[in-house]
């Protein structure tokens, strides 16, 4: 559950581009990760790395610690070694979590929910339903993100997400819903047309 809910706010918190949202989720990603290591320690394991993308993430986190001393702004630079491991912390709990296509897929459906609330809020906001600081700037919807690239690619990859789950969906209703989501997720991605999304 605690995973779940790392995986599902961010988007609503302005996509965490910013100190204060971002400062708020170091300290819950931090206090999740150490009830996680807490468990592991009890329960007699203590390894961390387990396989080569282990080793790439810590390598990753090590390469921005690593860089702290030399950098211009030890500002920003703390910023980003904070961001990387906040991103390595919540690795680490996916994968702990995700040890069978149940749970894998629990966790994959929390994603697209909380793109579907953004996606929601998004176009409430351009029909004048909800009053979302910038979310609608009058002709491009920028949800909780509000920034169109990000929001144009954030919704371009949760629709092929989207597509995936109906696809492999064995209830009739739930293929529906899936589906029916998707396109309310398109609608954001071709109204906001950013170049990114296409890449994607």
């Amino acid at each position: 559950i605690a995973v779940g809910l790392l995986l599902f706010y961010p988007p609503f918190f302005r996509g965490l581009f910013f100190p204060q949202e971002m400062l708020f989720t170091h300290v819950l990603t931090s206090a999740v990760f150490l009830l996680f290591c807490l468990r592991k320690w009890r329960n007699g394991d203590a390894s961390l790395i387990r396989g080569a993308m282990d080793w790439a993430v810590f390598a990753l986190v090590s390469a921005y610690l690593l860089s702290l001393p030399g950098a211009v702004n030890v500002r920003e630079a703390l910023g980003g070694f904070y961001k990387i491991l906040n991103y390595s912390m919540i690795y680490w709990l996916v994968r702990e979590v995700a040890v069978n296509y149940r749970n894998s897929r629990i966790l994959l459906s929390v994603l697209f929910a909380s793109s579907l609330g953004v996606a929601i809020i998004g176009i409430a906001s351009a029909l004048g339903f909800v009053n979302y600081p910038g979310a609608f700037d009058g002709s491009i919807i920028m949800s909780t993100l509000q920034y169109t690239n990000a929001t144009s690619i954030y919704m371009g990859i949760m629709s092929i997400l989207g597509i995936s789950l109906a696809v492999t969906e064995k209830k009739c209703c739930f293929k529906a819903i899936y589906t029916l989501a998707t396109v309310l997720l398109m609608v954001v991605m071709f109204n906001a047309a950013a170049q990114g999304a296409w890449i994607a």
